[in-house]
């Protein structure tokens, strides 16, 4: 089954606030499989900058696809062909993978899904379309704890601990006690035994 959630959650990818949060909190929201956790920050200007680079780039590689047929003197050499037709399937390559990260949005979101008892890494693009980064059992976390010395006093981020390893995958940030109540909740479905 895939439980990918739809746009009606988040009004077509676009952050909305809620009355009493600030940028610097994370939004739950829950579904009949379970929930899901968006950061209410929105992306750095640096992933903005690099998308718009990006999606010149594309412009520029399927442009200049197009227009190696356009040259007059490679219409009537011979043999030239078959390095055009490769070179235009090498251009037109660059160009589609410039466009996919051009468009596949910035916004990490992690739906936490108790029916089958994993964790997915979701990007929602400009659209509200999820594209699935990764997908975790609930087994494969070893740690959950909240690192109080990242950000301002009174905020901290929830942490999850990857196998008994260095890696780490941030789950939320935001005021303390509202962090606590989240580790309290993951706490309690990440160690529950199915059925």
């Amino acid at each position: 089954m895939n439980a990918l959630t739809t746009d009606r959650l988040f009004h077509n990818g676009a952050i909305e606030v809620p009355m009493g949060y600030s940028k610097a909190d994370f939004m739950l929201a829950d579904t009949y499989w379970g929930y899901v956790i968006r950061s209410l920050e929105g992306p750095s200007p640096m992933v903005k900058t690099l998308q718009a680079v990006a999606l010149f780039v594309g412009v520029v590689f399927a442009l200049a696809a197009v227009g190696l047929w356009l040259m007059p003197s490679s219409i009537v050499s011979d043999g030239v062909e078959v390095i055009k037709i490769g070179l235009t399937v090498f251009l037109a390559v660059l160009s589609a993978f410039c466009f996919r990260y051009a468009t596949r949005g910035a916004e990490v979101e992690l739906e936490f899904d108790t029916n089958v008892r994993e964790l997915r890494e979701v990007v929602r693009n400009h659209a509200g379309r999820p594209s699935l980064i990764g997908r975790y059992d609930f087994k494969s976390f070893s740690g959950l704890f909240i690192d109080r010395e990242r950000g301002e006093k009174g905020h901290g981020a929830l942490m999850l601990r990857y196998r008994n390893s260095t890696t780490l995958l941030e789950v939320a940030y935001g005021p303390l006690p509202r962090i606590e109540a989240l580790r309290d909740r993951l706490g309690k479905d990440l160690i529950a035994i199915p059925a």
